[in-house]
């Protein structure tokens, strides 16, 4: 993975990035690997180190592989919760949505959903 921009693009770079893994040319398990094998650069929110990590490991979880050394490095872990919602309902609910790589890192962001639905109805060649 590869952030461009910093902070500024963290949403544009994830929609991005599942968007490719996505892409039927991607389907292939090696192909998915090789897109989360490269350490991405530390950015200036820890929360957002984490999340990338997170991303990362859920790819490997999905297709049977251990995650990459580098989503296992303090850096990538928060010291304590960070529960995104204003609310208490929002924030309980994601508490029970967020997947284990995610909360694992402290980081209670709700589901993540790793498929795009961009190249839906395009064959793989």
């Amino acid at each position: 993975m590869t952030l461009q921009n910093g902070m500024a693009h963290i949403n544009l770079y994830t929609k991005e990035f599942v968007d490719a893994l996505s892409h039927p040319h991607c389907s292939d398990a090696r192909v998915q690997l090789s897109m989360i094998e490269h350490e991405p650069a530390l950015l200036p929110e820890p929360w957002a180190n984490a999340l990338l990590a997170g991303l990362a490991e859920m790819v490997a979880q999905r297709v049977g592989a251990p995650a990459p050394a580098w989503t296992e490095g303090n850096e990538r872990f928060l010291p304590a919760a960070l529960i995104f919602g204003y609310t208490p309902q929002v924030r309980a609910l994601m508490l029970v949505e967020t997947p284990g790589p995610m909360r694992r890192r402290n980081l209670f962001c709700g589901h993540v959903d790793l498929q795009s639905q961009r190249w839906k109805g395009l064959q793989k060649h």
